[in-house]
C-alpha cells in the first residue's frame, strides 16, 4: 500500500505544486485588493469564491483523469500487474484522493479566514457589515459562526469525494461487464446517473436538513459524516470488487 501511495504522489507532485503556487498568486492579488480600497474588496471576495469552485472542479477532474489513464492506458497497465489487488489499488488512489481533498479544503479555508481577518482590520465594522448585508439578511434566521460554516464546508467536501467515487464505480463498469457490450460506454453513464440519484435519495432520507445551519455543530456534523460515509465504503468495496475480479486488461 504504502508504495502504491508513492507512486500516487510521484504521478501529481508536479501538478500539486503547480496549483498550489496559482493559489498562492491568487490570494496575493486577493490581499492587495483587500487593501487597495473598499471597493476592491468585494473583487477579492469575488476571486476568492471563484478559486474555491475551481479547486473543487480541478481535483475533480485531475482525480478522474489519473483513474483513467490508469484504468485505459498502456501506462497503466504495469500497474495492475504489480502483486496488488483491485482493493489495495483502489484504496492508494481513494486515500490520496481524500487527503488531496482535505488538505485543499483546510488551506482554503485558512485563507479564508485570513481575509476576512484583514477585511476587518482594514476598515469599520460597519463598511464590513454593510458590506455584508444582502448575505446577512438572507441568513438572519440561522446560526452563523465560523464553526458552523467549517462543518458545512467540509460536509461538502466529503460530499464532493462520493461524487468522485461514484465516477471511479461507472468507469470501472464500462472497463469490467460492458468492455464488450456495443455502446457500452453510454450505458455506463446511464449507470452513473442512476446510481447518483439512488445515493441522493438516500442522503435526503438520512440527512435532508444536513445544510441546515440552525443545527448544533454536533448534531449536524456526526450523522452527516457517518451517512456520507456508509455511501463511501459501498462505492469503494463495489469498485474495488469488479477491479480485483471483473477488468480484463
Amino acid at each position: 500500500m504504502f508504495n502504491l501511495l508513492k507512486y500516487e504522489v510521484y504521478k501529481k507532485y508536479k501538478t500539486l505544486l503547480a496549483s498550489l503556487t496559482i493559489i498562492a498568486i491568487i490570494e496575493l492579488i486577493c490581499i492587495y485588493y483587500l487593501y487597495d480600497s473598499f471597493n476592491k474588496a468585494g473583487s477579492a471576495i469575488i476571486i476568492y469564491t471563484l478559486l474555491g469552485i475551481a479547486g473543487m472542479v480541478f481535483l475533480l477532474v485531475e482525480n478522474i483523469n489519473t483513474y483513467k489513464s490508469d484504468l485505459f492506458k498502456k501506462s497503466g497497465y504495469m500497474l495492475f500487474l504489480t502483486p496488488n489487488n483491485g482493493y489495495k489499488i483502489l484504496g492508494s488512489k481513494v486515500i490520496f484522493s481524500l487527503v488531496e481533498n482535505i488538505v485543499g479544503f483546510l488551506i482554503y479555508f485558512s485563507l479564508g479566514l485570513m481575509n476576512y481577518k484583514i477585511l476587518l482590520s482594514n476598515y469599520t465594522e460597519h463598511e464590513v457589515l454593510r458590506f455584508f448585508s444582502t448575505i446577512q439578511q438572507n441568513l438572519s434566521h440561522y446560526d452563523i459562526s465560523i464553526l458552523n460554516v467549517f462543518y458545512v464546508c467540509l460536509i461538502i467536501v466529503f460530499a464532493w469525494f462520493n461524487f468522485t467515487l461514484s465516477i471511479y464505480l461507472a468507469m470501472t463498469i464500462y472497463k469490467s461487464v460492458l468492455s464488450n457490450v456495443k455502446r457500452g460506454g453510454l450505458i455506463s453513464f446511464g449507470l452513473f446517473l442512476v446510481i447518483n440519484f439512488f445515493i441522493q435519495k438516500f442522503y435526503d432520507l438520512f440527512f435532508s436538513e444536513v445544510f441546515n445551519i440552525d443545527f448544533t455543530t454536533k448534531s449536524m456534523l456526526f450523522p452527516s459524516l457517518f451517512t456520507l460515509g456508509i455511501v463511501s465504503v459501498a462505492l469503494f468495496f463495489s469498485t474495488s470488487y469488479l477491479l480485483d475480479k471483473k477488468v480484463n486488461l
